[in-house]
């Protein structure tokens, strides 16, 4: 019978903390990305991976031209698509962001080997995850502030 207590009672235990609260999963691991200079320019990104030059900024429901900056192999570069999902980090909504075919991919620029323009609009103000698609896999994430 004690055994079967104990048993009990540490499968209470290991079931409590294998649960862990969906909000506080969302909390880790939202930190700003950090910034790198290319060519004399500040990129929001991972430094000879990927670069974000920010232009004017990043305003909540405003249109905004973007610079996408990618090192890399050309050849590997435009083998696929690129598809940018984003994801507030509040509300968790996910928006398609931008999309581009990989022959659509620009020459070199700023350092990086190719690089994309974009227009970028964020319906909501607050940190947001973009996650960088390369055909179905995941090349890279940032994380980026979005305000007013």
């Amino acid at each position: 019978m004690k055994g079967l207590i104990s048993l009990v009672v540490i499968s209470f235990f290991l079931i409590l903390v294998g649960c862990t609260d969906e909000n506080e999963v969302m909390k880790e691991g939202w930190e700003l990305t950090g910034t790198f200079e290319s060519n004399e320019r500040e990129m929001v990104g991972l430094e000879e991976r990927l670069g974000l030059l920010p232009g004017t900024g990043l305003i909540v429901n405003e249109e905004s031209k973007q610079m996408w900056h990618f090192w890399g192999e050309r050849e590997f570069l435009s083998s696929k698509d690129f598809d940018i999902k984003a994801t507030h980090k509040e509300t968790r909504e996910v928006i398609d962001l931008f999309y581009i075919n990989g022959d659509g991919i620009g020459s070199p620029n700023n350092g990086a080997d190719t690089h994309i323009p974009s227009t970028l609009k964020f319906p909501l103000d607050g940190k947001w995850k973009l996650d960088i698609y390369h055909g179905e896999e995941i090349f890279e994430s940032i994380i980026i502030n979005v305000g007013y």
